[in-house]
């Protein structure tokens, strides 16, 4: 008999949370509860990171899809899962200390046969419930041959201080270095090869909570070290040695173009949650997007709304703006209007035309059928189009003669530059 949630009902601001209740050494019979909280009376609760599909494209993972092929006993029901997500609650079933953990884990918490619920959750909870959560657990999925290898590494990549030792000699190009632990780098490789960092809903799921742990397999560590790993590499000569062994189809190609790109994820998070506290969130949002056009979503215009929840709460708004805020039933959520409506908002509100760089131009596709304006970034384009000038705010010259801007509305109107803009028009 399948779950019925309807003994579960959940009200606003409430949530499920999962944990396991009987132990057994098949999973497929191990049983699992759910309980009803209020997030307003600050329960403890694991929230899960994780990709429902496959956790690598290749090896046994190949066979791994985002279907639901595995029953897990959930009170007096049943309820489908991912392979993913069944690698990840084995690990529950059979860790000291995750066993007894309560959990907060989308395919399981939310009815997502109910479209309203989901929609709710996702739209109104959501960012809340990962910034909330005790810590959010990363999982990249279950380990391969690499992976201790790979975590080991990443420790030592992490205390700069190693660098010398791993075969990276300060001054030396990434051209110039020894091999140092060859299968080492190879390892951290595969590491960033996989799926999980390409998601756009992991920029809020790890850019909010105060604790990640990043979990693959039975190995585990700690956010900030992959953050540090991530600093070190993506600052040193180690950025280079990565570049260059990356280049696709080169017989000496260890790292994939993939994994090159990957590696600086952690950095770039890091950095997102830092200019939370000190930018404007049309800085933290417009910068996000441009960042992480190469991130992947089922649904083309979560692009945008997988990271509204980084201009919203503690160090954000209290309230969205119009254009920016979650469809309702029967509006109009397709991702060009999503594009569209971001991008009116971001000239409103900006201060400057940065918006106008990342656009991709007439030469590069956009979105099918879409009648998207020329001067609006289709954010489904992975590749980084445009000016490519996500940086300028650091360079003075440039950054000085954008503190006058102000951009105005109606009849009311003020000099950029040589430019004048009256309004926003829809053409």
């Amino acid at each position: 008999m399948a779950l019925d949630y309807s003994k579960f009902p959940v009200k606003a601001g409430e949530l499920r949370l999962v944990s396991l209740d009987k132990w057994a050494a098949d999973i497929t019979e191990a049983e699992w509860k759910l309980r009803v909280v209020s997030l307003g009376s600050l329960p403890r609760y694991h929230a899960l990171s994780y990709r429902w599909g496959a956790p690598i494209d290749e090896g046994p993972f190949k066979t791994y899809t985002n279907e639901l092929v595995a029953s897990i006993k959930v009170g007096d029901g049943e309820l489908k899962v991912a392979r993913n997500l069944l690698d990840f609650l084995i690990q529950v079933k059979e860790d000291e200390k995750l066993k007894d953990e309560e959990f907060w884990i989308d395919a399981i918490c939310i009815n997502q046969g109910d479209r309203s619920e989901r929609s709710y959750q996702v739209s109104n909870m959501m960012a809340e419930i990962y910034r909330r959560a005790d810590s959010v657990i990363a999982w990249l999925g279950n380990s391969d041959t690499h992976t201790e290898r790979a975590f080991e590494h990443i420790a030592k990549v992490a205390d700069r201080n190693n660098l010398r030792l791993l075969g990276i000699p300060t001054g030396q190009t990434g051209s110039e270095h020894s091999d140092g632990d060859k299968a080492g780098w190879e390892a951290i490789g595969k590491i960033f090869d996989r799926t999980y960092w390409n998601r756009s809903w992991i920029i809020q799921e790890l850019v909010l909570p105060e604790h990640v742990t990043l979990r693959c397999g039975v190995f585990s560590t700690d956010w900030d070290v992959f953050v540090k790993a991530s600093h070190n590499i993506s600052t040193s000569h180690l950025k280079q040695f990565y570049d260059n062994r990356s280049i696709e189809g080169t017989p000496s190609a260890t790292i994939s173009m993939k994994a090159s790109r990957n590696y600086g994820v952690p950095a770039i998070l890091e950095a997102t949650k830092s200019s939370m506290a000190k930018e404007h969130w049309t800085n933290v949002l417009l910068y996000t997007l441009i960042r992480s056009r190469h991130c992947e979503a089922t649904d083309l215009a979560d692009k945008v709304y997988a990271l509204l929840g980084l201009i919203q709460g503690p160090q954000g708004i209290e309230k969205l703006p119009a254009l920016l805020c979650p469809p309702t039933e029967g509006s109009d959520c397709s991702p060009g209007r999503t594009y569209l409506d971001v991008a009116i908002q971001l000239v409103e509100d900006c201060g400057d035309l940065l918006v106008l760089s990342a656009a991709e131009g007439f030469r590069n596709e956009k979105l099918n059928g879409a009648d998207l304006p020329s001067w609006v970034p289709d954010w489904s384009v992975k590749y980084p189009l445009g000016l490519r000038v996500t940086g300028y705010k650091d360079t003075k010259l440039i950054h000085s003669s954008f503190r006058r801007t102000r951009i105005c509305h109606g009849k009311r109107s003020s000099p950029f530059g040589l430019l004048r803009l009256t309004r926003v028009s829809l053409r």
